[in-house]
């Protein structure tokens, strides 16, 4: 295993740049995007552009069109999202910077709960990682609500093979809120039920290999949103065997439409 895995001052220094990073990310001002900007390379307007742009005559817009565009303004808040790459030698951190949020506290709190995760999860492989990667995706960015998936490839000198774990984060973009399982569904619902057979189905249905029989979801279950499912996924090993992979259970969204909390981030899709 290399030096710089080992030392603690060198995955300090990293973490304190990550720490960093969230601070001064979550503290800027929401940036103005050209419309021609990718949300990928990070590129922002020159302020030069800004203000020529904001000299721009309105474009006239139909009365009737913008009538049927109109939505509440919390269903078109959306996170402006920008990678960033942290490396070092044996490191690979990917991880989202998330800007353009009208409250700059709220963005503040959402880009240090991230780093929080990203924290944790290469933390616990300091001791005996010779090689760590991380890297993340987007898989719902709407209406207020963020959902994102972290994966983190890690590597122990001598080992068979490397290790996958993955974490997930589920984020109100109103109030920085971090949405548990639970929080998706009406108390007293029998939304565990309900997704244990789905699950168990699934099972059957795609034939998959199992180390042990599945018995239920957990109490803090890990899962992520996409437009249409609510995703169920288990770590390697805990139910399936290292070659089936990261096993994941999309649960169709319309299934449950009767247990949904409303004031939930299933009510906001």
């Amino acid at each position: 295993m290399s030096e710089d895995i080992k030392s603690k001052g060198q995955w300090s220094s990293l973490l304190l740049i990550l720490a960093a990073a969230a601070f001064l990310f979550g503290r800027k001002r929401p940036v103005t995007y050209s419309r021609s900007s990718s949300l990928n390379t990070g590129e922002q307007m020159m302020p030069e552009k800004q203000t020529k742009e904001a000299e721009k005559p309105e474009e006239s817009v139909n009365i009737e069109e913008a009538k049927e565009e109109s939505v509440p303004q919390k269903e078109r808040i959306v996170a402006e999202i920008t990678p960033r790459k942290v490396t070092r030698p044996g490191i690979s951190i990917t991880y989202p910077q998330v800007s353009g949020l009208k409250n700059p506290e709220v963005q503040f709190k959402i880009n240090q709960a991230i780093i929080e995760q990203i924290q944790q999860m290469v933390y616990s492989q300091i001791p005996d990682a010779a090689e760590i990667q991380v890297d993340y995706r987007v898989t719902y960015n709407q209406n207020g609500i963020l959902s994102m998936v972290f994966e983190q490839y890690s590597y122990v000198r001598g080992a068979a093979h490397g290790m996958t774990t993955v974490e997930s984060l589920t984020i109100d973009l109103e109030n920085a809120r971090i949405y548990t399982l639970k929080d998706l569904f009406n108390p007293g619902s029998n939304y565990v039920e309900t997704i244990n057979n789905q699950i168990k189905l699934q099972i059957k249905e795609r034939d998959i290999p199992m180390l042990k029989e599945f018995d239920s979801i957990s109490e803090n279950q890990q899962f992520y949103l996409t437009e249409k499912d609510i995703v169920i996924y288990f770590q390697l090993y805990e139910y399936t065997p290292y070659v089936y992979g990261i096993p994941e259970f999309p649960i169709p969204i319309a299934s449950m439409v009767n247990m949904i909390n409303k004031d939930g981030p299933l009510g906001k899709l």
